[in-house]
């Protein structure tokens, strides 16, 4: 199971650099979230807290994440930060991947809080990705290559650098810092980062 993410972070006051991908390896577990920054390690660190494992998260996000993202808002003002004391609630996007013992497999899901007036996709809702997910979405045909491999990794690695160079031409004030992969198996969970970016 692969996630990619870009590592450009807009303050209020400021940009920087971050890993956009929160790792729990004991679950085993990776986050990685579209929206607030902070939402990567705040909501990545109650979602370690609240479950025991992968398992025990897909079975029980539904029902637990409507209430996270409001603790996570009590959070943000008290965190004596004061880029984040000014920011309105999220409309957060969440990716996880993990290894789910009870099925021997990896899997990876979608989740998002937020406007509720928003009709897709349906906020607090679990849904299952068994594809290539996430954005900002461009048509594939724009960044796949058609002579790679999918279970190749130099075609996974090109493919990942050819979508996150062709958002970064379509996006080039929110994506950019540097391309970094993380991938999660049933033992480990490496990262490593595949390019860096002006």
């Amino acid at each position: 199971m692969h996630i990619c993410t870009d590592g450009f972070c807009i303050l209020p006051d400021r940009t920087c650099l971050v890993s956009k991908v929160h790792v729990a390896p004991h679950m085993p577990l990776l986050l990685a979230t579209r929206g607030l920054a902070a939402a990567t390690w705040m909501l990545g660190a109650m979602l370690s807290q609240a479950f025991a494992g992968f398992d025990e998260l897909v079975d029980g996000l539904a029902d637990q994440f409507p209430n996270m993202p409001t603790r996570f808002l009590k959070c943000v003002p008290d965190s004596g930060i004061p880029a984040f004391c000014e920011m309105q609630p999220p409309d957060t996007e969440l990716y996880l991947a993990g290894w789910s013992v009870a099925r021997q497999q990896c899997e990876a899901y979608f989740i998002r809080a937020g406007d509720e007036r928003r009709e897709y996709p349906h906020p607090f809702r679990l849904i299952s990705i068994d594809c290539l997910f996430g954005g900002p979405r461009l048509p594939m045909e724009t960044w796949l290559s058609p002579d790679c491999d999918d279970n190749d990794d130099d075609g996974l690695e090109h493919d990942m650098l050819a979508l996150m160079e062709a958002q970064r031409r379509e996006y080039p004030k929110i994506i950019g810092g540097f391309c970094q992969l993380t991938t999660l198996t049933q033992h480990s969970v490496t990262q490593r980062i595949l390019r860096a970016m002006d």
